[in-house]
């Protein structure tokens, strides 16, 4: 069965299976998962995806950017803007992953 949205949405999915596919336990199991539904915490969730904002917001308010793309020949380019120690901390990462790096650029700005 697909996961889907609601509880009008559950049983159009169970009245479209044909023959007897869910048992009478298995019924009453949904059953009673339906009425004994927890109310959403909004407190709980809105701390959740306030942290999930707090991480983008960090990673917005990196010094420098990082755009990647491919010459005309078909070389994949990496060029930082920011400072030379940005682009030299990038080609670190880059290093890591074992890519091999001939040369890096950086630019101050766009």
């Amino acid at each position: 069965m697909p996961v889907v949205n609601g509880g009008m949405e559950a049983v159009g999915e169970i009245n479209k299976i044909k023959g007897e596919n869910i048992s009478d336990s298995e019924i009453d199991l949904i059953i009673e998962a339906v009425k004994n539904v927890k109310l959403l915490d909004h407190e709980e969730w809105k701390k959740k995806h306030d942290k999930e904002k707090e991480k983008e917001i960090e990673k917005s308010k990196m010094s420098y950017q990082v755009v990647t793309g491919k010459t005309s020949g078909g070389k994949m380019y990496v060029r930082v803007i920011g400072t030379k120690d940005d682009a030299e901390k990038v080609a670190e990462e880059y290093k890591k992953t074992n890519l091999l790096i001939i040369s890096f650029y950086f630019s101050r700005s766009v």
